[in-house]
């Protein structure tokens, strides 16, 4: 029997249904050490998570998301990357996926798949910023949803 899947309003489901999805999110943060105490924090009992924890899942709307991917060459000098990635984080960008391959010679080929969704500049200015960093050596957009 196959399972039949629905997207209803939350405001049309009991309220521990939400709260079972708060839990499982203070588990994933760690703001919840284990189920008991997430449990508490949200005001169910433990009968009921375990019961729907498999059984019910947020809704994440993925036209909602941008992502970007990028290609490029980084210097292979110690903190290079950490760079970037203090870049990225100051520029509201979460990496989704990073791909790198053995440094050749100097340079370490990257590619780098990003959550731009809370980006508050246009693509290409936020390139052009990226490409400023002079551990990039080369940049390449890959593409952008």
């Amino acid at each position: 029997m196959s399972k039949e899947l629905f997207i209803v309003s939350a405001g049309l489901l009991p309220k521990c249904y939400a709260k079972v999805i708060e839990a499982k999110e203070l588990l994933a943060n760690g703001e919840a050490d284990n189920v008991s105490l997430a449990c508490k924090k949200v005001g169910i009992s433990r009968g009921t998570f375990y019961k729907y924890q498999d059984q019910i899942f947020p809704y994440h709307d993925d036209s909602i998301t941008r992502k970007l991917v990028v290609s490029f060459t980084l210097s292979h000098t110690t903190g290079s990357l950490s760079r970037v990635c203090d870049f990225l984080s100051k520029e509201n960008v979460s990496i989704i996926t990073i791909s790198q391959s053995d440094p050749i010679g100097s340079v370490a080929p990257i590619m780098l798949s990003m959550d731009i969704s809370k980006l508050d500049k246009p693509v290409e200015d936020f390139l052009k910023s990226l490409e400023s960093i002079e551990v990039i050596k080369q940049l390449k957009l890959m593409a952008v949803k």
